[in-house]
């Protein structure tokens, strides 16, 4: 797949995007001109036909191509994991960093770039941060993680898409340190 050496970061994303949707990939492969050059109006009309998950993530490569707003209430109806695909897609078009570049031999043809090797950002989600509470021994299942975070009794998110907050695995780790310090207010045990 083919992109203009001026939409570099835009490609890095759709590239992102469409590894982790398959059928979004194919819609992709169909919406090549005969150069192998990516057409997004192409593309427009071969998701049209979309639903659910795959629809909203046709919709923002499209939008991340033409640079053009994206309604972030869209990104309700995704997982958690969906949210950050989104939010790795998004991080490739603002990073002062390419994830691909262009290759010299054939400068239309993104390569993947060894200068960004780095994992991409995760957050945890309020299961994932309960999970890790239960591996540590303290006893705060999702419910009880979603009080403390409701109380302030948690870190403030890294990220908050929609009405879903994220954190980074740092963030949480060092709260634990804290709780199991005495430092943050713990729940009270039931007689």
């Amino acid at each position: 797949m083919l992109f203009d050496t001026e939409k570099n970061k835009e490609g890095t994303a759709l590239l992102y995007i469409f590894s982790a949707y398959e059928e979004l990939e194919n819609k992709a492969i169909k919406s090549l001109d005969d150069d192998g050059f990516f057409k997004v109006d192409l593309f427009k009309e071969h998701i049209k036909d979309l639903e659910g998950t795959e629809k909203v993530f046709g919709e923002l490569a499209i939008a991340i191509f033409n640079n053009e707003p994206f309604s972030l209430e869209t990104f309700n109806e995704l997982s958690f994991e969906q949210l950050n695909t989104a939010i790795e897609a998004i991080r490739c078009l603002k990073s002062n960093k390419d994830m691909y570049d262009v290759d010299e031999q054939q400068p239309l043809i993104l390569k993947e770039s060894a200068a960004n090797a780095a994992e991409p950002p995760a957050f945890l989600s309020q299961t994932q941060i309960s999970d890790m509470l239960q591996e540590k021994g303290i006893d705060l299942d999702r419910r009880k993680v979603n009080i403390y975070y409701k109380r302030g009794h948690l870190p403030p998110p890294n990220a908050l898409i929609g009405a879903i907050p994220g954190w980074r695995k740092d963030t949480i780790e060092k709260w634990i340190i804290d709780y199991q310090a005495g430092r943050i207010l713990q729940r009270r045990k039931r007689d």
